[in-house]
């Protein structure tokens, strides 16, 4: 079983790519730096992830995707994404 989460994982990671800052098609969106450097608000990884995979899905027509966020070997975040019939 092991084997094959690292091998959908390293499928995955090969194809994982950091968002361009100057792609003017990219639906992320990236915060000014902040002059008084005050702590800017947080983003809640719920409200982040349902931004960023709500766009990237509709934009490169992908019916479903999962996303789970692993640190220290324990799942911190975990959602799936998509359509039912």
């Amino acid at each position: 079983m092991i084997g094959l989460w690292v091998l959908i994982l390293g499928g995955c990671a090969n194809s994982a790519q950091l968002p361009d800052k100057n792609d003017v098609n990219s639906s992320v969106v990236y915060a000014p730096p902040n002059p008084d450097n005050d702590a800017a608000p947080a983003v809640s990884p719920e409200a982040f992830f349902d931004q960023a995979m709500g766009a990237k899905m509709e934009q490169n027509h992908i019916p479903n995707a999962v996303v789970a966020v692993v640190q220290d070997g324990r799942i911190i975040y975990k959602k799936g994404f998509g359509r039912a019939d």
